[in-house]
């Protein structure tokens, strides 16, 4: 049998307005669907087919790239090119890059992966929060993929990461509303109107209380919510008279704060993870167990109470003589929570009535 040429697989119209590689994606699929390339057929280096038509080694590179993400070629170190599948139709083949893997995380892949038609396939990475972990994955495997889902790592150098990605079938998760969102569509967390929302739904109980305070642990990346707490601070919401002014950690240590009581929902994700950056901080910490609500994914909820106990965070009821005294009305409304509103009212009141007239809010953590 003949030895196939270049030209023989090849075919470029410099007249077309096609691009180059383009052509080269046609040419080899075309031959694959007329059978004059088979599985395992070996295709012309990047060199030759550059030698050929005198073309730019990007161009080739770019073209067997996006075979390569089809699924339809493959290469081997120091070997070259080959046919992998004969299967020419287009497959959506989706890199999804996660910072880390969390239970949170595992309900997305999972509604991702079960809601995929079955051309597509889908992968998924983790960077760590490792901006050079985040490049390297980028770079080593994007290649292989024609469709990028990927909660980015914020770093001065991320968008010039990402422009190695297909803008069009580049899409962010999450993170980076102010950072990216010119640039990439995708579904961005807006954590500093989120917490901001939450204090202006509770303002007739935050005029209660003369002080604001925000536990932040130093290893938070969502440093939005710290903006939003402090909005505020513009005269949107006024204590005694005042514009409410939020407070530091350290300012609660000084005026001699010691106890954190938490609540809320998602007692084995966010309420636990609030809790125990609450006791890394040095505080007192109690989890008032009937004003929180649980997701329980796949024996979360023990988990965490493990954790939590191991810690060094107290669990309690909110009609346990360890808790402080309130009064026994606020305790019978608040001892079947069945609402947020609810949760973060008992949470109010069981600690102005330990601090009196001071109050700390612990914002529910989200460590993405």
């Amino acid at each position: 049998m003949k030895a196939k040429t270049v030209t023989d697989l090849i075919q470029i119209d410099p007249s077309l307005t096609t691009p180059v590689y383009k052509q080269i994606v046609q040419s080899i699929s075309r031959n694959i669907d007329n059978g004059i390339l088979n599985k395992d057929d070996m295709l012309p280096s990047v060199n030759q087919i550059s030698a050929e038509f005198s073309l730019a080694r990007g161009s080739v590179f770019t073209a067997y790239n996006e075979l390569r993400s089809s699924g339809i070629i493959d290469s081997i170190p120091g070997k070259g090119y080959f046919v992998l599948s004969t299967e020419t139709r287009q497959k959506k083949k989706i890199f999804l890059l996660f910072s880390t893997f969390t239970p949170y995380k595992e309900t997305l892949y999972n509604a991702l992966l079960n809601n995929l038609p079955e051309t597509c396939s889908l992968d998924i990475y983790f960077h760590h929060h490792s901006i050079r972990m985040f490049e390297t994955l980028i770079r080593e495997q994007g290649a292989y993929y024609n469709t990028f889902v990927i909660m980015p790592e914020v770093n001065d150098n991320t968008l010039g990461i990402l422009s190695k990605l297909d803008l069009k079938h580049t899409f962010l998760l999450d993170v980076g509303l102010k950072e990216y969102r010119e640039n990439y569509p995708g579904v961005y967390q807006n954590f500093e109107k989120d917490i901001f929302s939450i204090l202006m739904d509770s303002e007739q109980l935050v005029k209660k209380y003369k002080r604001l305070f925000l536990l932040f642990p130093d290893g938070l990346r969502t440093r939005d919510i710290i903006s939003g707490f402090q909005k505020p601070d513009s005269g949107e919401m006024w204590v005694h008279g005042q514009p409410y002014q939020p407070r530091s950690v350290d300012d609660a240590r000084a005026r001699g704060i010691e106890t954190v009581f938490v609540t809320g929902l998602a007692t084995d994700f966010c309420v636990a993870w609030t809790a125990m950056d609450a006791r890394k901080l040095g505080f007192t910490t109690y989890v008032i167990e009937d004003a929180t609500r649980a997701i329980d994914l796949n024996g979360s909820l023990a988990a965490a109470w493990k954790q939590m106990a191991t810690a060094g965070v107290q669990r309690i009821q909110s009609k346990t003589s360890k808790a402080p005294e309130v009064s026994s009305r606020r305790r019978r409304g608040a001892s079947r929570p069945r609402s947020w509103p609810m949760c973060r009212a008992l949470l109010l009141e069981a600690a102005a009535a330990h601090l009196h007239k001071d109050i700390v809010v612990t914002p529910t953590r989200t460590t993405f």
